[in-house]
């Protein structure tokens, strides 16, 4: 199962009105791409959803979270734009980027030397570093606590939901994601902004910003982790300039 990461309204990712950067490579080729919603719905590119039945319920689910937030004591805050017109961003770090980010992030915490590559597919939520970084955060650092809908409300917590079509989701906000990704780079790099979104280019075996791997190679852990963070970290820049939320889907 791959991971992308989505940048945008709500609206714009449940009309399936967009295009992940593997479909778009596949596009550009002119290869034929089959996709499968996260939801495990057959891809439809949003021809049988209605666009104002589908931003009504977003909107309806939108007001919920709000209100929850208000009602237990986290303030009033203003409700994000949703539209299925707006820019979107979009990246593909894969499990195994991602899964490197936090074991480079746990080796330095625990200070442990950093495994230097990592096998296609590996399990890192299997990992006793990753672990150890799980029990020791899991309930504020939204990396680590299964958290897959960062929201663009100017506080910062963790919660569980359902989300706006069914099926439940663990939710956090851009803000905390932001926190965590200037937490990390100052632990593990103290990289400036220019060398992070570099790394979206330079860090991995790329083509059309896609990640493209060998499965029988072994992979470098420190690329991999400065991958994943540069798309995170783009996601996180986009959603503040936008005022959208992050998804992962997979």
């Amino acid at each position: 199962m791959g991971l992308d990461i989505y940048a945008g309204t709500l609206t714009r990712y449940y009309m399936h009105n967009w295009k992940t950067k593997l479909q778009q490579l596949a596009e550009s080729k002119g290869i034929e791409y089959n996709k499968v919603t996260p939801d495990g719905e057959d891809y439809d590119g949003g021809r049988t959803r209605d666009v104002g039945t589908i931003r009504g319920e977003v909107v309806d689910w939108m007001d919920w979270i709000l209100k929850s937030i208000e009602h237990d004591g986290g303030g009033t805050h203003d409700p994000w734009p949703e539209d299925n017109e707006s820019p979107y961003f979009t990246c593909k770090p894969d499990w195994d980027a991602f899964g490197a980010l936090l074991l480079v992030t746990a080796c330095e915490y625990y200070d442990e030397p950093v495994p230097p590559t990592v096998t296609p597919g590996w399990a890192y939520y299997d990992n006793h570093l990753v672990q150890s970084l799980s029990d020791e955060f899991y309930e504020n650092m939204s990396l680590v606590a299964g958290v897959t809908w960062w929201l663009p409300i100017p506080i910062v917590f963790i919660m569980e939901a359902v989300k706006p079509l069914g099926m439940d989701v663990t939710i956090g906000t851009v803000r905390g994601l932001r926190a965590e990704l200037r937490t990390i780079n100052e632990l593990v790099w103290q990289a400036d902004e220019d060398s992070i979104i570099g790394w979206g280019t330079s860090e991995c075996h790329l083509e059309g910003g896609a990640v493209l791997l060998d499965s029988n190679s072994e992979l470098n852990t420190e690329s991999l982790a400065k991958y994943a963070y540069s798309m995170l970290y783009q996601a996180v820049k986009f959603s503040d300039e936008h005022n959208v939320p992050i998804i992962l889907d997979f």
